[in-house]
């Protein structure tokens, strides 16, 4: 390891600031975290990077961080009746870890199958403690960076952060601050973040029903699946492109096993997601007063799959001025975790993470060469 190092907005706030969760938040809220990872080539020795590339990085990043303050501060959970908020104070600071590594970077970059294993010292980890002096309340530091060198061949930017943003506001704060980096400031980004809690309406009064669904989990925390779906452009009124936060819901897709298995399966499955897409879109919060329900039944069975990420997001085109992404990964630690990206390759492609131990692997290229036969006509 070379360094870890805190870096803070370059205007300093001060004064303490408070920002409420709203009943969006409510479900993911907690020890839920997202891992991603941008990998670029770079061909470059370590005094290039050390004395020119890495500074930049640091100082765009302590840019971009003054108007995403919040993300330096800390997610608060009090016990009940309490509500959980995010706190930020002006000592508040963003962790950055930057590593040496002497991993094979043109085997992590590709698109082959790769070991877990192989990118866990690439992740930043997210610190959480119990403030035993302030009614056992349980505290989660909201994101944390790392920036890997491999020398002579490349860098990967990693981000791990806490739920209380959805995958789409990430998206939004890693290209402002790779922005930033190639041009120094915001000049043509389409909005600043928005951090008005006020942006979202709760008309059927969601949020004392998800509340007390929180509650619950609060007891007895796990890391749990979820499905979502973004739902900005759904909800019949305008929300900021930088809203701050989680503007999900909730996407549930059943099929019966033996649909599944014969064959038309791979048919079968496209066609009950699409029907809960439409039914999805046409009401995005129809069903959130029976989420917690809903979670239970699905995620005790075991047979589920979590899908993260959207080929909408164009993560690839996240460039530190070192060109675009030739690799993005979502780790994933599960065999019923899948992640969906668009693909880094050709337009129009889509990349589908999956996690499966060696012979599952082989059993799935089978299977797909099947379905792919019976889909010609």
């Amino acid at each position: 390891m070379a360094e870890t190092t805190f870096v803070f907005p370059a205007t300093k706030r001060e004064t303490t600031t408070s920002l409420p969760l709203t009943f969006l938040d409510l479900p993911f809220t907690g020890p839920k975290y997202v891992e991603r990872q941008f990998f670029y080539n770079f061909p470059h020795p370590r005094n290039h990077f050390y004395q020119t590339t890495l500074p930049s990085l640091k100082h765009s990043l302590s840019l971009t961080l003054q108007h995403f303050f919040p993300l330096v501060g800390n997610l608060r959970c009090p016990p009940p009746p309490h509500k959980p908020f995010i706190l930020c104070t002006q000592n508040d600071a963003l962790t950055l870890t930057v590593i040496e590594s002497l991993a094979d970077f043109n085997n992590l970059s590709t698109n082959h199958p790769k070991s877990v294993k192989d990118f866990s010292h690439l992740v930043p980890k997210l610190t959480q403690k119990i403030d035993f002096d302030d009614n056992d309340t349980l505290i989660f530091s909201l994101m944390a960076l790392q920036v890997s060198f491999f020398p002579n061949h490349g860098i990967c930017i990693a981000i791990t952060y806490c739920h209380v943003m959805d995958d789409y506001f990430c998206n939004y704060f890693m290209k402002s601050w790779s922005f930033i980096h190639k041009k120094g400031e915001l000049i043509d980004m389409k909005s600043l973040p928005c951090f008005d809690r006020k942006v979202l309406k709760d008309p059927k009064g969601l949020e004392n029903i998800l509340l007390k669904g929180y509650f619950e989990q609060r007891e007895t925390w796990k890391n749990r699946f979820l499905v979502p779906s973004d739902c900005r452009e759904r909800l019949g009124y305008p929300i900021p492109e930088g809203y701050f936060g989680n503007c999900l819901t909730l996407c549930f897709v059943a099929v019966r096993r033996k649909d599944l298995k014969g064959e038309y399966g791979f048919v079968n499955a496209v066609k009950a997601i699409q029907n809960a897409i439409t039914e999805m879109k046409n009401d995005p919060l129809k069903d959130a007063k029976e989420w917690d329900a809903m979670f239970k039944k699905v995620f005790m069975s075991g047979n589920h799959l979590l899908v993260s990420g959207s080929p909408k997001f164009n993560v690839y085109e996240t460039d530190f001025e070192f060109g675009n992404p030739i690799k993005v990964e979502m780790m994933m630690h599960s065999s019923k975790d899948m992640s969906l990206a668009e693909s880094g390759d050709k337009d129009g492609g889509l990349e589908v993470g999956l996690i499966f131990k060696i012979e599952e692997l082989k059993h799935l290229y089978s299977f797909i060469e099947q379905e792919l036969e019976a889909l010609k006509f």
